[in-house]
C-alpha cells in the first residue's frame, strides 16, 4: 500500500478523533475504499455515523446508502430515509434525488409516485443530470404528474447536455415519433448515436434499425449488423432477435442458419415472441438445428401464448397434423381461430378447410365459403381454389 495513502489516513484519524467532522468522513471513505487502511465496512459506516451526526452532509449520504444496501449495518429502509431527509434539508442533491427513489419503490416509505416526481424534479432543478431524466420520464409518461411532452423533451434536455445516454435515447424517440417537435429522422438518429456510443443498448438497436431501413442514415445492411451486434451483446432482445434473422437470410452477414438459431434462442429466452417463433421455424424445418417436432411445437406454444397470430396458425397445423404434439382437431381449430380473430389469411383458410370437411366443427359450406372469401380476398390461392371447388354445394 503505497506510503502516501498509509500517512494520509493516519492524519484523518488524528483529526477524526479530535472531533472532526470533515476528517471522520474522510476516515470513513478511507475505510470503504480500503484506502491507507484495511478496507471495512463496519468501521466505515462508525465515522460515517459520527460525522453525520456532527451534521456532514456527505457522511449522512453515505450512512444512508448503507442503511439502504445493508453495509457495514443491518439494512434499514426507515433509517436511510431519515438521514436521506437530513441531508436532503441542507441541500444534499443525491440525497433529495434518492428520497425520489425511496418513493418510487416505497422503501422506507409509503410508495407515492407524486412525492417520488416532487422529489426527482427538486433534484433536476439543482442540475442533477439523473433527477432531470428521470423528471422526464415521469412527464412523458404521465408517472405522479400530468403527461406532457414538451415539459419532458425540456428536462431530456438538460440531461442529455450531461451526456445521460438514457436522455439522448429519449430525445431520439421524441425526434423519431414526433413528439413535442417535428419529426426528424436525421435528428433522431444522431441522439441514437450519441446513446449508442456511450453503450446504450437500446440505443444501439435503434440505429441498427435506422441503418437497416435508411432512416435518418444512408442504408447499409452491413453497418445494421455491427451496431445489432454492439446491442445483442449487452443482451438486448430485439437486437439478438434481429441480428439472428440477419445470420437467417444473409442480410448484411454471410448467411449462417447456426449462429441464426443461437441467436433466436437467447432472444426466445428473454420472451420476444417472434425470435420464438422463428426458433420454432428452424426446429420444424431442420434450419441450422437438428429437426425436432417436439421442440418445434415448444418454441411456438411460447409465441403463441403471447399472442403471436404466425406461431398460433402453425401450432394449429402442428395439432391438425400430429407434428411433434398429440393431434388434435380440438386444439388445431382452437389455435386456427386465435390467428384468425388476428387476420392471419392462412388461419382463415384453414378454418373454412375445417368447416368444409366437418373436421371438429359440423360440416357447413355456407361458413366454410365466408372463412374461404376472408382469406382469398387478401390473395391467398387456396381459398380461391377452395371456393371455386364449393360451387354447386
Amino acid at each position: 500500500m503505497p506510503k502516501n495513502l498509509v500517512s494520509s489516513a493516519q492524519w484523518y484519524r488524528k483529526a477524526a478523533d479530535k472531533g472532526y467532522a470533515q476528517a471522520q468522513y474522510q476516515l470513513g471513505l478511507a475505510y470503504a475504499n480500503g484506502t491507507g487502511v484495511t478496507k471495512n465496512v463496519y468501521e466505515a459506516t462508525k465515522w460515517y455515523e459520527k460525522a453525520a451526526l456532527q451534521g456532514n452532509t456527505s457522511a449522512m449520504f453515505n450512512l444512508a446508502a448503507n442503511y439502504d444496501d445493508g453495509k457495514g449495518v443491518k439494512k434499514n429502509h426507515y433509517k436511510a430515509v431519515d438521514w436521506y431527509r437530513k441531508a436532503a434539508a441542507k441541500n444534499h442533491v443525491k440525497s433529495i434525488y434518492n428520497l425520489g427513489y425511496a418513493y418510487s419503490k416505497g422503501l422506507g416509505v409509503p410508495k407515492n409516485m407524486s412525492q417520488a416526481f416532487s422529489y426527482y424534479l427538486k433534484s433536476a432543478e439543482k442540475g442533477y443530470k439523473s433527477g432531470q431524466f428521470n423528471t422526464g420520464w415521469y412527464y412523458e409518461s404521465g408517472t405522479g404528474t400530468t403527461k406532457n411532452y414538451s415539459k419532458a423533451l425540456h428536462w431530456y434536455r438538460k440531461a442529455a447536455a450531461q451526456k445521460h445516454a438514457k436522455a439522448q435515447f429519449a430525445i431520439g424517440w421524441f425526434y423519431a415519433k414526433g413528439y413535442a417537435v417535428t419529426k426528424n429522422l436525421t435528428t433522431a438518429a444522431s441522439y441514437y448515436r450519441l446513446a449508442a456510443n456511450q453503450g446504450h443498448a437500446q440505443a444501439q438497436y435503434q440505429l441498427g434499425m435506422a441503418y437497416l431501413n435508411g432512416e435518418g442514415v444512408i442504408k447499409s445492411t452491413s453497418l445494421a449488423v455491427d451496431w445489432f451486434k454492439k446491442a445483442a451483446a449487452k443482451g438486448n432482445a430485439d437486437a439478438q432477435f434481429s441480428l439472428g434473422y440477419s445470420y437467417d437470410i444473409g442480410r448484411g452477414v454471410t448467411k449462417n442458419r447456426l449462429k441464426a438459431a443461437d441467436y433466436y434462442r437467447l432472444a426466445g429466452n428473454k420472451g420476444n415472441k417472434k425470435a420464438q417463433y422463428n426458433l420454432g421455424l428452424a426446429y420444424a424445418n431442420g434450419f441450422g438445428v437438428k429437426k425436432n417436432g417436439t421442440l418445434a411445437v415448444y418454441w411456438y406454444q411460447k409465441a403463441a401464448n403471447q399472442g403471436y397470430d404466425r406461431a398460433q396458425n402453425n401450432l394449429g397445423h402442428c395439432y391438425e397434423t400430429g407434428f411433434g404434439a398429440t393431434k388434435s382437431l380440438a386444439k388445431a381449430y382452437e389455435y386456427y381461430s386465435k390467428a384468425a380473430a388476428q387476420q392471419h389469411v392462412k388461419a382463415m383458410a384453414n378454418i373454412g378447410y375445417f368447416y368444409e370437411k366437418g373436421y371438429w366443427v359440423k360440416r357447413n359450406y355456407s361458413t366454410a365459403r365466408l372463412w374461404y372469401r376472408k382469406a382469398a380476398n387478401k390473395g391467398d390461392s387456396f381459398a380461391k381454389k377452395r371456393l371455386t371447388a364449393l360451387v354447386g354445394k
